[in-house]
């Protein structure tokens, strides 16, 4: 099992084809005329598909160790917008919003593509590094640049709009939410996978000593029993000479 990851151009097509079936969802032919914070959601999404587009690996990875940080980095947003949309449904099942059920197929999650505590954790740290490096002058800093970012045009995400940083501030809060809740279940199955280990090997050691100690007295038991078995044997020879034997008459 396990998740597999989608190429990076493969999501970007899926993306684009996904904002299209959106359009035809709602009929509407424009992007314009689509539910207000699907707007903001997809103009969200593509400003961060046309940054890491002109970005190169080690732009993203100084070690440049992870050709997939793309991938990662666009599927780890498609999952925490997904998220986002689904805390918003309370009553009704997140599967009645289209958009989020697009953003479920564009990560590619099924009954055998099935993403783990750890794949989720790594998806959403890769891309909250990724926001916050657009987000913050440096990584170091308190300091946020929110009036000249790829995402300052956008309503709910920058400064340079009317609307107060909404939107920006449900995304920052969701994604440590999920790190948080996903950083607890891996150190919970990781006590849990310690435990059985810890377990089975005393299980194995006390095997072992059990071996050990049934080799010491030849696979028969105590010693104690093994001279009473001798002791049976040779008292019985020594019956049978006796009745055998001639007693002499004088």
């Amino acid at each position: 099992m396990g998740f597999t990851l989608k190429s990076f151009d493969v999501l970007k097509d899926e993306f684009e084809r996904g904002v299209k079936e959106l359009m035809e969802y709602h009929k509407v032919k424009e992007e314009e005329n689509l539910p207000t914070e699907r707007q903001r959601e997809i103009q969200f999404l593509r400003a961060s598909i046309n940054k890491l587009n002109s970005s190169s690996v080690t732009d993203l990875d100084k070690s440049g160790k992870d050709p997939h940080i793309k991938a990662r980095t666009l599927t780890g947003l498609a999952y925490l917008f997904r998220e986002m949309i689904s805390d918003t449904y309370y009553i009704r099942s997140p599967d009645n919003s289209k958009f989020q059920r697009i953003l479920t197929s564009i990560i590619g999650t099924n009954e055998e593509n099935v993403l783990g505590e750890e794949d989720v954790f790594s998806l959403t740290s890769t891309a909250m590094k990724f926001v916050s490096d657009q987000i913050f002058t440096n990584v170091h800093s308190k300091k946020v640049m929110l009036e000249n970012t790829i995402y300052s045009d956008i309503n709910g995400y920058g400064v340079s709009t009317p609307k107060k940083l909404d939107n920006l501030n449900v995304l920052w809060k969701k994604g440590n939410a999920i790190l948080s809740a996903e950083r607890n279940l891996i150190f919970d199955n990781s006590v849990d996978i310690l435990i059985k280990e810890v377990k089975q090997r005393k299980e194995e050691e006390e095997n072992q000593k059990k071996k050990e100690e049934a080799a010491k007295t030849g696979g028969h038991g105590s010693s104690f029993w093994n001279f009473g078995r001798r002791s049976d044997h040779t008292s019985k020879g020594t019956t049978e000479n006796d009745e055998n034997k001639v007693t002499p008459t004088y």
